[in-house]
């Protein structure tokens, strides 16, 4: 017996599940992890740095922290910048 219903598939919702599912493996190819060199042969920071430029990092961090109370460097590199 036949109920009179007749499957209808719209031509439009096929074609914007599979445009989804394209946007989407893009997407995901784009933003995945890339493998990258290391340069493992650097100088310590301490010992490239100069005096003018330690100067004006810990000055910048006692301007930020005083006017806007925010941390921009690792305290324990400020204080290692300031004794020298």
């Amino acid at each position: 017996m036949l109920s009179g219903h007749l499957v209808h598939f719209n031509i439009i919702w096929i074609l914007f599940g599979f445009v989804s599912l394209i946007v989407v493996w893009v997407f995901k190819s784009l933003m995945s992890a890339k493998e990258f060199e290391v340069d493992e042969d650097l100088p310590n920071f301490f010992e490239t740095i100069s005096l003018g430029q330690a100067d004006m990092i810990v000055n910048e961090e006692a301007h930020c922290k005083g006017n806007y109370g925010v941390l921009v460097n690792d305290p324990d590199t400020v204080t290692i910048l300031d004794n020298t």
